[in-house]
C-alpha cells in the first residue's frame, strides 16, 4: 500500500512538470509568432488550478537557481582549476597540450558569467561586479574577452590576419601559447576567489543545503497535491484568437500576458491627447510674450509626454514601457 501511494504521488508530480514543460514550449512557440499566454489562461484551458501551477512554476524556478549556484558553478569553476593543474603538469612535457588545456579553463570559467538559459523564462549567470575581486578584475575581462572573440566565435576582426605568399598570419592577441603564460597565476588566484565568493553567496542565499533553501516548499498546498492529468489528455492548449485569449497581449519580457484595456478607457485616453495638444496651442498662444513665455517652455515637454503616452494608451490599449519605466505585470 505504501508503494502504491509512493507510485501516485510520483505520477502526480510528473504530471504537474509535464504541465510547466508543455507551458513553457507553447509559450515559445507563441512568443516567435508575436502572441503569448499567460499561466492563468493556460490553466483555464487545461482545467488545472491556477495558484497550483503558479507554485510549481515557482518550485521549477527555485530548482534552477539552486542547481546554478549549488552545481554548476561549482562545477565549472572545478574544471577550469583542474585543466590548470594538468597543464602545470604536461606544460614542458607535451607543448601541444598547452593551447587545448587554457582554451578549456577560460571556456569552463567564462561560461558562468554568460547567461544560461533556466526552464521557465529565467536565465542565470554570475555577476562580475558580486563575484570577482576588483583587483582581479583586469584579467577577468580578458579571460571573458578572450572566450567570447577568440575561443567561442571566429571573429576576423580578433585575429587581424594578413596573407602573403608563405601563408597567414595572425596579428592578433590570444591565439598563441606566449599570450597566457605570464597569466596563469593570477587565472588560479581569480579561480579560487570566485569559488570562495560562491561559498559566501550561497550561505547569503540560505542555499547551503538543499534542506534551507526549498524550506518553503516542504508543505504544498493542497491543490498542488491534486494530479492535474496528463498534458496530451487534457483540452488543446490555447491559441491566441480564440475566445479565452481575446484581450490579452504578450508581454516578451516576463514570458506572461497583458491585459487590453476596454475600448471606453482607449478612447478617453485619445480624447485627454486631444485635449493636451488643444491646451498646448491655446497657452502658446496667450502667453507666447514677455516673461511668460517660461510656462510653456517649462511645461511643454511634460505634456508632450503625457500626451504621447495617452495617444499610445488609445491605439495600443496597454501603456508603453517608458510611461511607468517598467511594465507593470507580475512575473513568473
Amino acid at each position: 500500500m505504501e508503494f502504491e501511494d509512493q507510485q501516485k504521488k510520483w505520477q502526480i508530480e510528473l504530471n504537474w512538470r509535464a504541465h510547466v514543460s508543455k507551458y513553457v514550449a507553447l509559450q515559445t512557440k507563441m512568443r516567435q509568432e508575436g502572441k503569448g499566454i499567460s499561466p492563468e489562461q493556460y490553466s483555464i484551458e487545461k482545467g488545472i488550478d491556477q495558484s497550483a501551477f503558479r507554485w510549481w512554476l515557482t518550485l521549477i524556478k527555485m530548482e534552477d537557481k539552486f542547481t546554478f549556484y549549488r552545481s554548476s558553478a561549482t562545477e565549472y569553476l572545478n574544471r577550469a582549476k583542474r585543466s590548470l593543474e594538468v597543464l602545470d603538469q604536461y606544460i614542458d612535457v607535451d607543448p601541444k597540450l598547452r593551447m587545448p588545456l587554457i582554451r578549456d579553463a577560460i571556456i569552463a570559467y567564462a561560461a558562468l558569467f554568460c547567461k544560461s538559459k533556466g526552464r521557465v523564462f529565467t536565465k542565470w549567470h554570475l555577476e562580475s561586479q558580486t563575484f570577482v575581486p576588483s583587483s582581479l578584475l583586469e584579467i577577468h575581462n580578458k579571460i571573458c574577452i578572450d572566450r567570447d572573440l577568440i575561443f567561442a566565435h571566429c571573429d576576423l576582426g580578433a585575429r587581424d590576419p594578413k596573407v602573403s605568399l608563405i601563408g597567414i598570419t595572425l596579428r592578433g592577441q590570444g591565439f598563441y601559447w606566449e599570450n597566457y603564460k605570464a597569466l596563469i597565476p593570477q587565472f588560479k588566484e581569480l579561480i579560487e576567489a570566485v569559488l570562495s565568493r560562491l561559498e559566501t553567496y550561497t550561505e547569503e542565499e540560505d542555499m547551503v543545503s538543499a534542506e534551507d533553501a526549498f524550506k518553503e516548499f516542504t508543505e504544498p498546498p493542497p491543490t498542488a497535491k491534486v494530479d492535474p492529468g496528463s498534458p496530451s489528455t487534457n483540452n488543446k492548449p490555447l491559441m491566441a484568437g480564440s475566445k479565452q485569449t481575446q484581450g490579452i497581449v504578450p508581454n516578451k519580457n516576463e514570458g506572461i500576458a497583458t491585459p487590453v484595456m476596454k475600448p471606453i478607457y482607449r478612447s478617453f485616453a485619445f480624447l485627454l491627447a486631444i485635449s493636451i495638444f488643444i491646451a498646448m496651442l491655446i497657452k502658446w498662444h496667450y502667453f507666447n510674450y514677455g516673461l511668460f513665455v517660461i510656462v510653456p517652455i517649462l511645461l511643454s515637454p511634460l505634456e508632450i509626454w503625457l500626451a504621447l503616452a495617452m495617444l499610445f494608451i488609445s491605439f495600443k490599449g496597454r501603456a508603453p514601457k517608458w510611461f511607468f519605466g517598467k511594465q507593470l505585470n507580475r512575473p513568473i
